[in-house]
């Protein structure tokens, strides 16, 4: 065996799986996997739900940015608008539905700048970052139930100060501003 092969990280096994739990946002699967060493072990997994999307929408070197509260960690945090992909549906169809639902601004001219694994350990579901910038106020539509949402434009700027400062921890908007920066280098 050569350095290379040695080196190589290799996949595992599937041997089979079985539903433990199901909800309509969410199920959870157990899998029987055999490990490269020939280990077998049970693994945890969400079944792939749907996928998901953030929305950076822009205006004048500005950022729509929106406070929500989140039950789990029992706080109001900053978010992008998005949402579900929900099944049928491209990732510019449910940024348009998911834009009007939580801001009531729409937008004709998306575009995918990106995606990334919402939890590689746990689903195969991805985040698709969606751009647009220049939107025209609309309507706000319904959203989900337990959507408590407020939206302000803040400067570029005032939003990279509230990284530094530990105001914004949701995953997905670091995750989106750090690739739409990288995008614009």
């Amino acid at each position: 065996m050569n350095k290379k092969e040695e080196n190589k990280i290799k996949n595992w096994e599937h041997l089979n799986s079985h539903e433990l739990f199901k909800h309509s946002r969410i199920t959870l699967i157990e899998d029987d996997v055999k490990l490269p060493n020939g280990q077998i072990i049970s693994y945890l997994r969400f079944a792939n739900t749907g996928n998901a999307i953030t929305i950076l929408c822009i205006k004048e070197e500005k950022i729509l940015i929106q406070k929500e509260y989140s039950y789990p960690v029992n706080e109001v945090l900053y978010q992008f608008p998005g949402g579900k992909v929900e099944k049928g549906e491209t990732s510019s169809q449910a940024a348009k539905r998911e834009l009007m639902e939580e801001s009531g601004y729409k937008s004709t001219k998306l575009e995918q700048i990106g995606w990334y694994y919402i939890n590689n350990r746990r689903t195969d579901a991805k985040m698709f970052i969606v751009l647009t910038q220049n939107p025209e106020s609309g309507h706000k539509t319904q959203g989900d139930l337990e959507e408590d949402i407020r939206s302000e434009w803040i400067p570029f700027s005032t939003l990279e100060k509230m990284i530094l400062n530990g105001k914004i921890v949701n995953y997905s908007v670091l995750a989106a501003w750090s690739f739409f920066k990288a995008k614009k280098m």
